[in-house]
């Protein structure tokens, strides 16, 4: 196999993940809609053109599979086969099938996977002669042990292939093939020559330097095609979130309100985040800039830097953008876990989607998968009740599952929420007691009852089913959720229904922080998780008995913990005269108090090293103007480990004056 049949087939196998993926929707809409013939037509044009491709790129087997599954949908289009769940069932079996031999050949260009199983329900299915099969995935079941072992080495293989930012260092020395400048007017003619371009031009004749140079005729062993990303060459707004259940809206109403398609490239993964290492780079080094700077009292330096800055933020967002990707492809796949969950419950429910085209970093978006699928299957298993008691209760007999996402106060929330029963938190709190959770007779918030399901082994299930029962579920949730920097708030009500919302920082590279010192060290907290400051007087602290100590804030108690304690420092401010920072994305909101306040500024994050990666309550480093490092406070778990250790007690209590 030659170089040249290697890109097609790889170029192949990346196109056809897409298609399916949109077949998968197709089917998933000709379940509510099954008489509209443009949708038919657009489910057999995609098979057709899976089919061609894949018999020109030589992937026969996948050919021949396609042919019987093209037939098939020939059938259903010119009515010799009515599309029965049965039927759509198969439908989607198979495109889970050609899903599984796409992956198959990623990682493998010779791999063989066997259709025969497949196919001979299909050639039942054309004679009219379906077996109803079960809808789950063809796919065997994974136990809850297997699913844990197999995050644990995604979780190893992500870690081991992550690439360190490069130092500044790494700007200190010219590419091989640029003379070094012997004066300020060489440096002066590089600028004039490199400035003349735009942006655009620089980026394209990069490219086109680099797919010039010549290949090594050395054979390469095959291995999985680099991860791309698409590219658009101009960046839209935002789109406000519609709902997209179908509509029978004409094709010439969809025409003329579609916009024109912006052109785009692939690139691969790779090359973005080396890009974006670079650009965090020069954001650290603009900030050493403008910091030493302040000692010249040159004004066109000092303008200068200033122009400097600007033009590096401006890079720097257009840098991150090109991360950013809609949540739609992730949303969708949500359809087919509420239809394949709602068929094993024997439920009708619906999920409608909004803001599929709000935009999130994709590191960020491929860890939200797993905690979306486990939120909505509790939607569909516990909050939607079964269709005689939503009668009895005055509710229509499907239920509804909404999902929503948007922008808010600069970070993305997303809305799940459901029409069901609402959770019950007396309910819980008993269970909590029976699991020995909680003691009898402990005093609890309605509040603090709903947040028992997020407990490790929780749940109110008597029996282990194939949807629920473990105890794992929401615990997952949680624990994935904070890792991203995030947080997950409830509201319920009952006989009404519950919302999860989720609240996750756009990005993971760059932050806005808080700059603050405690003792002698400097640490940053995200500001996402600042509420608010205030200079805690004496008079403001208070001990209460059985929590410590408390500052009074505007009538609220709000529990304080003293920074320089946590992280082993010694406070070099007399009591009374340290800052406050209220923190209030957690369950119970708490002060945190410190010695000082340096600032703020945007942060880019460096992930901790091996020997660091250990320690609790820090979620990374960062190189701060005056090129020294501070480390990045991950407050809840940093207190979660101060409660368990620590735990101190005052020796002498301090009343109010």
């Amino acid at each position: 196999m030659d170089d040249f049949e290697k890109e097609l087939k790889i170029g192949f196998l990346q196109e056809a993940e897409q298609l399916l993926t949109d077949t998968e929707q197709c089917f998933l809409e000709l379940e509510t809609n099954a008489e509209d013939a443009s949708l038919l037509e657009k489910i057999f044009r995609l098979a057709h053109n899976l089919k061609g491709s894949s018999k020109a790129v030589g992937f026969d087997s996948m050919g021949q599979f396609t042919h019987e599954f093209e037939s098939l949908l020939l059938k259903i289009k010119n009515k010799d086969i009515t599309s029965t769940t049965g039927v759509l069932n198969l439908l989607l079996r198979c495109n889970d099938h050609l899903k599984q031999m796409v992956g198959a050949l990623t990682a493998d260009l010779e791999a063989k996977v066997d259709s025969s199983s497949l196919m001979s329900e299909i050639e039942a299915a054309s004679r009219g002669e379906l077996v109803e099969a079960p809808s789950e995935p063809e796919a065997e079941a994974v136990t809850e042990p297997e699913a844990e072992a197999l995050e644990e080495a995604a979780e190893e293989i992500a870690h081991q292939e992550a690439e360190s930012i490069p130092s500044a260092d790494a700007f200190a020395e010219p590419p091989a093939d640029v003379p070094a400048p012997s004066s300020n007017e060489d440096v002066g003619a590089m600028l004039a020559a490199q400035t003349s371009l735009s942006i655009e031009e620089q980026f394209l004749r990069a490219q086109q330097e680099f797919e010039s140079k010549p290949q090594t005729s050395e054979p390469t062993p095959v291995a999985a095609p680099e991860p791309v990303a698409t590219v658009a060459a101009s960046t839209p707004p935002p789109v406000a979130a519609a709902a997209v259940t179908p509509t029978s809206d004409t094709a010439a109403q969809k025409k003329s309100t579609t916009p024109p398609a912006d052109d785009s490239i692939r690139v691969s993964l790779s090359r973005l985040e080396k890009l974006l290492n670079y650009v965090g780079e020069m954001v650290i080094l603009q900030s050493v800039l403008k910091e030493q700077s302040g000692a010249f009292q040159t004004l066109t330096l000092r303008k200068t830097v200033q122009q400097l800055g600007k033009v590096t933020k401006e890079v720097q967002d257009i840098s991150m953008s090109l991360r950013m990707v809609p949540v739609k492809q992730t949303f969708q796949k949500m359809q087919r876990i509420v239809r394949d969950t709602a068929q094993m419950l024997n439920k009708k429910v619906n999920l409608q989607l909004q803001g599929e085209e709000t935009e999130l970093d994709k590191t960020v978006l491929e860890h939200l998968g797993d905690p979306l699928v486990h939120i909505i299957r509790n939607a569909v298993d516990h909050g939607i009740e079964n269709a005689e008691l939503r009668k009895q209760r005055g509710k229509p007999e499907q239920g509804t599952v909404n999902l929503r996402a948007f922008h808010e106060g600069g970070r993305l929330v997303i809305e799940i929420k459901d029409d069901g029963g609402g959770i019950p938190g007396e309910i819980l709190h008993k269970k909590a007691i029976e699991k020995g959770i909680l003691k009898p007779g402990a005093p609890y918030s309605e509040k603090e009852a709903i947040h028992l399901i997020f407990h490790p082994g929780f749940s109110t299930k008597s029996q282990v089913t194939e949807v629920s029962g473990r105890g794992v579920g929401m615990d997952v949730v949680k624990t994935n959720i904070e890792r991203l920097s995030g947080e997950v708030q409830i509201q319920t009500k009952l006989g009404e229904g519950t919302t999860f919302r989720i609240l996750l920082p756009l990005t993971l590279a760059i932050i806005d922080g808080m700059v603050i010192r405690t003792g002698k060290e400097r640490f940053i907290i995200p500001l996402g998780h600042v509420h608010e400051t205030l200079q805690a007087s004496s008079y403001q602290l208070e001990y209460a008995t059985g929590v410590g100590e408390v500052l009074n804030l505007r009538g609220e108690n709000l529990v304080v913990y003293r920074l320089d304690r946590m992280v082993g420092q010694k406070s070099q401010v007399e009591d009374g005269k340290g800052i406050a920072i209220v923190v209030r994305t957690q369950e119970r909101p708490f002060a945190v108090l410190v010695d000082d306040i340096i600032g703020q500024s945007q942060i880019v994050i460096k992930q901790l090293g091996t020997e660091l990666a250990h320690m609790k309550g820090y979620s990374g480093s960062a190189i701060l103007g005056d090129g020294r490092p501070a480390l990045i406070l991950e407050v809840a778990e940093l207190i979660k480990k101060y409660d368990i250790k620590t735990k101190p007690e005052p020796t002498a209590p301090r009343r109010t004056a």
